[in-house]
């Protein structure tokens, strides 16, 4: 109908004039829940709209290849229910209402953006650079779109005062490893060990607690398997992955470090790549997926967006034959007042 016509045309008009990334910094400034309500208003239905794009313009058999017509599916309701809630600064439940859905429907959208990147690859429609280009697309709209839902209905819940929405401002990175090794371990070998070592007492900083405890636990997931392959391989007891943690008054560094035989020389740049995996199916199936940055290989270089996203940076180096260090560097951000 009329509706639908109006609708198509705002996503053409929408996806032509693009958006911006969203920084931790901008998160900061927006603590009411209406203000953030404006934001999301402004910012995900080009973000929608980019994708849809995205999708119909990548091959014109994009309703054939699995996962493509499914979430441009997903995309499209989203897309109509921001435009056609009704809210008001004074009455945000139905707002609210509509973000837990969306919420739920997205559930799935980087597992079908995941499928759909396979299909285009097997199909030969997009090279593996190309997939990547265009996956790098996908990942930076969602996590904006993540952080800008999470935000809204933690301001909605009225934290405690360490919290702006999601931004924890006494977030303390050692005790975020050390979540992350506990739930790591829960799940790997018990005779992997990892150690932490913490070179500073009391390190706080204004940071995304729960995206901080994925990338961690990505990259511990990825110094397990090593371990792990490393040890089936020698045939010897495995030596122990060991974080270090330190920080000065501008930033905070986290080393990740492990004897799991490293990468060669010539994978080192394949690492970054999405659909790029060394972890072998059968050691990649004892670990839980419960973490977002889980999936088809993607997580070392969601993990890398992630944290660039985030204001920091993420930097591998590798010993063939030896092991692999990751290191993160973070910038802290004054939270300021209320």
């Amino acid at each position: 109908g009329r509706l639908d016509e109006f609708l198509k045309a705002e996503i053409s008009f929408l996806a032509r004039t693009g958006y911006s990334s969203i920084k931790i910094e901008q998160i900061l400034e927006h603590r009411l829940p209406a203000h953030v309500a404006n934001v999301i208003n402004r910012e995900l239905p080009a973000r929608f709209a980019d994708r849809i794009r995205q999708i119909e313009n990548t091959t014109p058999q994009w309703r054939k290849i699995p996962g493509m017509r499914e979430a441009h599916e997903v995309l499209s309701t989203s897309f109509r229910n921001l435009r056609l809630v009704n809210y008001s600064e004074d009455d945000l439940s139905e707002f609210s209402d509509m973000i837990v859905d969306l919420k739920k429907r997205h559930a799935s959208i980087v597992e079908l953006f995941a499928q759909a990147a396979s299909g285009l690859q097997q199909r030969g429609i997009l090279q593996p650079p190309e997939i990547d280009q265009w996956l790098a697309k996908v990942m930076d709209s969602r996590i904006g779109t993540e952080m800008l839902t999470e935000h809204f209905l933690s301001l909605m819940k009225r934290s405690d005062k360490n919290h702006v929405g999601i931004v924890d401002t006494k977030c303390d990175p050692a005790r975020i490893c050390q979540q992350a090794i506990d739930h790591i371990s829960s799940f790997s070998p018990p005779k992997i060990k990892i150690t932490l070592a913490t070179k500073q007492p009391n390190i706080e900083f204004s940071f995304i607690s729960m995206y901080l405890f994925y990338i961690i636990e990505e990259l511990l997931k990825n110094s397990v398997s090593a371990t792990l392959r490393q040890t089936i391989k020698l045939g010897k007891e495995p030596e122990e992955v060991k974080i270090t943690v330190c920080a000065d008054s501008h930033r905070i560094g986290i080393k990740v470090s492990d004897k799991g035989g490293g990468v060669s020389f010539e994978d080192t740049d394949k690492v970054w790549m999405y659909m790029y995996s060394t972890t072998p199916d059968e050691i990649q199936s004892r670990f839980s997926d419960s973490s977002p940055l889980s999936g088809p290989g993607m997580g070392l270089s969601f993990c890398k967006l992630y944290t660039e996203y985030l204001g920091g940076s993420l930097h591998l180096m590798s010993m063939p034959g030896v092991g692999t260090d990751a290191y993160i560097f973070l910038n802290r951000i004054d939270a300021g007042s209320e």
